[in-house]
């Protein structure tokens, strides 16, 4: 891999090096650092190895190759070389109807961004392609909806298309953005689409956000703070949903807890002090030990376990990321390792 690296680099100094540089993507685009390497010998061929690649489509590692495409599409897109641009759409136009569409879809979200960075839209850009591109790009457009919200398809084929969302009408994508925070979902699509999201200026995008809260695995629920705390009209709506215990306020990470006590409304600061602030903050020992002297006292007493209320519990607090027997989501360990531990070891490695 370093003397393929290595060729990577040194290929930026020929012409031509489109061919070489496609035979070491479709092996190597799976490694970063590869990746970049390859990103910085193209500048001046970007439209076409991805002509090759779009021709070729045979990464060994298909998500490493969705990546470099997106990022050449967008060196191009940022560039603005016309006749770069309109030698890839060409290419698009020229793709064929029977062939799996995600490198396609990630050519046209990194062309689209990289327009974007230089103040041109993608409806302007498609203005300047033929009519055999536009139609090509029109149909990428309307299939991507149904393929990003399409939770049999692979994360490699379901980003790329998701990635297309943020061209379309907001009450066309909203219930799928929502929908793909869900535990079952691929983190891959969970990522994309608080991505998406962080970029809405919705209320609702709030509203939504905390309405799901308690579905979402701790991962999502940690870039989900971040994007509630993005924008200051949002905070309220924390606030409320903290007091509200909508959200519970151990879940918030210290510098989400420090950039709501240092908000300017000092109203609101206020109120969430009451929760988040020292005074209000549960010593975890005292709670440990609170637990610990009640599971004694069952275990004197030999009173028996109700399966019935633990199955509501666990369907209520574990399930979103422990399976046990074919129920819940397999994020976290599967609860069904624990059945040798005491009551006494369960209770410290939950609460403690």
């Amino acid at each position: 891999l370093a003397i393929r690296f290595q060729k990577a680099l040194s290929l930026g100094s020929f012409e031509n090096n489109q061919y070489e540089l496609a035979r070491l993507a479709e092996r190597d685009a799976g490694d970063p650092w590869m990746r970049q390497a390859i990103l910085s010998s193209s500048l001046q061929s970007a439209e076409l190895l991805l002509a090759r690649l779009l021709e070729k489509r045979r990464f060994e590692h298909r998500a490493g190759g969705v990546e470099l495409v997106r990022e050449l599409a967008f060196a191009v897109g940022a560039r603005g070389d016309k006749t770069q641009l309109d030698s890839l759409l060409k290419t698009l136009g020229q793709q064929p109807e029977d062939v799996p569409t995600y490198l396609q879809n990630a050519v046209v979200a990194g062309l689209a961004r990289g327009c974007k960075l230089r103040g041109q839209s993608l409806a302007t850009l498609l203005n300047t392609a033929d009519s055999t591109a536009q139609a090509r790009i029109t149909k990428l457009m309307q299939e991507a909806a149904a393929v990003g919200a399409d939770s049999t398809r692979s994360p490699v084929e379901r980003v790329p298309a998701m990635e297309l969302y943020p061209f379309f009408p907001w009450e066309q994508v909203r219930s799928p953005l929502f929908a793909a925070l869900g535990p079952q979902e691929p983190p891959e699509v969970q990522r994309t689409s608080l991505k998406i999201l962080a970029s809405r200026d919705e209320k609702e995008v709030a509203s939504e956000l905390i309405s799901h809260w308690k579905q979402l695995t701790p991962p999502v629920r940690e870039e989900g703070m971040t994007i509630l705390l993005s924008r200051p009209p949002w905070l309220p709506l924390v606030v409320e949903a903290l007091e509200q215990g909508n959200i519970p306020a151990g879940q918030l990470a210290i510098p989400h807890r420090a950039r709501i006590l240092a908000a300017a409304d000092k109203t609101l600061v206020a109120r969430a002090e009451k929760i988040l602030g020292p005074a209000a903050s549960s010593p975890r020992k005292e709670i440990v030990e609170k637990y610990r002297l009640v599971l004694g006292k069952l275990s004197e007493t030999k009173t028996a376990g109700d399966s019935a209320k633990g199955a509501l519990v666990y369907r209520r607090e574990c399930a979103n990321c422990h399976q046990l027997g074919k129920e819940g989501f397999a994020v976290g360990p599967n609860l069904a390792t624990i059945r040798h531990r005491s009551p006494q070891e369960i209770l410290f490695h939950v609460l403690d």
